[in-house]
């Protein structure tokens, strides 16, 4: 049996690729709404799931509490596209300036969060908003600043992860047809690219 925080998301598809990649299947997974967290802590501990698949807050908390992790996505899949920010083209092509100023703030936060010099300001920021204490937060900067899987510098939008995202999708979820589409179906990197010499 295996717990995951939600249905239909990368992390029950991921988790599907996971077990893939061991030769099994995930036939029934049990949903644990990841939102309110003491579910979790019922289905996990009292030993009902194997296979538990979740973002690296939760992961670091059950980890500290005796659970071992196997492998990160990126050792299952190979690239991986996380985390993104979207908008609808109509939108984009409408507010430019609004697209502009905030992929401009985007790109000035991340080099703030990647300079070795603001790790203290960092971590406190971590702290407060994620209500973690001081060692879950080194641990989510850490990851959130790891070489090759942590945040890309000034924001990069990461096309082989996301072309494996699509692939994962199609394959698993049967989405579009089991046939994945070609990336630029989704994207427009003007806007990123316009605002990254911008700053």
């Amino acid at each position: 049996m295996s717990a995951i925080d939600w249905g239909n998301t990368r992390v029950e598809t991921n988790t599907r690729a996971a077990l893939r990649a061991a030769g099994l299947t995930l036939a029934s997974p049990v949903i644990v709404r990841a939102q309110t967290m003491a579910p979790v802590k019922v289905m996990i501990f009292p030993g009902l799931a194997n296979l538990p698949l979740f973002s690296a807050q939760p992961t670091g908390a059950f980890v500290r509490r005796g659970l071992r992790k196997l492998a990160s996505v990126t050792d299952v899949v190979g690239p991986y596209l996380g985390n993104a920010g979207w908008a609808m083209r109509d939108w984009a092509r409408q507010n430019p300036d609004i697209v502009a100023r905030h992929l401009a703030a985007y790109v000035q936060g991340i080099r703030w969060m990647l300079a070795p010099s603001n790790k203290d300001a960092v971590l406190a920021v971590l702290a407060e908003r994620l209500r973690a204490a001081p060692p879950l937060a080194e641990r989510n900067l850490a990851l959130l600043t790891a070489t090759g899987t942590g945040s890309a510098v000034d924001g990069r939008f990461g096309l082989e992860g996301f072309r494996n995202v699509l692939k994962i999708r199609a394959e698993l979820p049967g989405s579009w047809g089991g046939t994945p589409p070609a990336p630029d179906r989704y994207l427009d990197l003007g806007y990123w690219e316009r605002a990254g010499t911008a700053v």
